[in-house]
């Protein structure tokens, strides 16, 4: 059965609250956001946090789900995870996204996640991405596997439109065979062509569907 959030504001405190389950796998925590408090993202940051616009439906997905736009605090927390390598930022990613796929019903008997590039993961010490979706997988009972791998590496695409960043993915992800409904978890979907090719790669493997659950959604370049 589906359980359903009565309110955005139920759940951002919901995610407040969550986040200190996950703070003793994660490290130290200070807000993100603002720098003060003892929580990854504090009560006042969260309250100013805005919920995901909507965005275009994905190949090979069945639905995208995120809880928060990409901008303000939620923009600050990607980036410390990902640019700075602070694995505190997880903890309340992981309590809206976990909130999110709890309140959507989400189908999947198991997480995977979009996996990252060789030198980011170098760089950084791990993949962000991994860590995520082994927390979500956690915190919602499902098994986190590593299905889908990177068959090589493309040209950056950052400042490509969408379909050049389409075009830019293809071959680019090879997965394992899967026989079961997925939960794919990446941080951010913009054009969602990283998603849809991962998608891809799972249904060409014999997955029967794939959900997208992304902590944030920022709205397409032009």
């Amino acid at each position: 059965p589906r359980t359903v959030f009565p309110s955005q504001a139920l759940r951002r405190v919901a995610c407040v609250s969550s986040q200190h389950a996950l703070a003793g796998l994660l490290g130290p925590l200070r807000c993100l956001g603002c720098g003060r408090g003892r929580s990854a993202l504090c009560g006042s940051c969260a309250a100013g946090l805005r919920p995901a616009p909507p965005g275009p439906s994905l190949p090979h997905a069945t639905r995208v789900l995120s809880p928060w736009a990409y901008d303000g605090a939620a923009r600050g927390l990607i980036l410390a995870l990902k640019v700075e390598g602070l694995r505190s930022a997880a903890a309340p990613l992981v309590a809206a996204m976990v909130a999110e796929a709890v309140s959507g019903g989400v189908e999947a008997t198991a997480v995977v996640w979009v996996p990252g590039r060789a030198r980011d993961r170098r760089r950084r010490g791990f993949d962000h991405a991994e860590v995520l979706g082994r927390l979500v997988g956690r915190e919602l009972g499902l098994a986190a596997r590593s299905l889908v791998a990177r068959a090589r590496e493309p040209p950056d695409q950052a400042s490509l439109s969408a379909a050049a960043r389409r075009r830019n993915l293809v071959g680019v992800f090879a997965a394992t065979s899967c026989p079961a409904p997925v939960l794919l978890v990446d941080d951010v979907v913009t054009t969602g062509a990283t998603a849809a090719a991962c998608a891809g790669a799972l249904r060409t493997a014999g997955c029967p569907q794939v959900e997208v659950l992304a902590a944030c959604r920022a709205p397409a370049p032009d």
